[in-house]
């Protein structure tokens, strides 16, 4: 299982919110593949799987407040 993290950004500790998801659970994704949307206070940032597998989960819903460091999802490896 791989996780999906929030990403570091320029102002740690800084909290992102989710936009939207490209993915549903159960849906296959390749590496490099948009995954979702997350929104800081100066720019929308589209997350890409790390992996190519299965989406197994989505941690949290649209327009939830995301701490950074927190698992966004998690990947099954194909």
């Amino acid at each position: 299982m791989i996780d999906v993290f929030v990403p570091k950004m320029e102002n740690e500790g800084q909290d992102v919110y989710i936009v939207d998801w490209f993915k549903k659970v159960g849906e296959s994704i390749s590496e490099g593949d948009p995954l979702l949307e997350i929104m800081t206070d100066k720019a929308n940032i589209e997350i890409p799987s790390p992996a190519s597998g299965i989406l197994t989960a989505r941690n949290f819903e649209i327009d939830d407040r995301v701490t950074p460091g927190a698992a966004l999802a998690s990947i099954e490896p194909a």
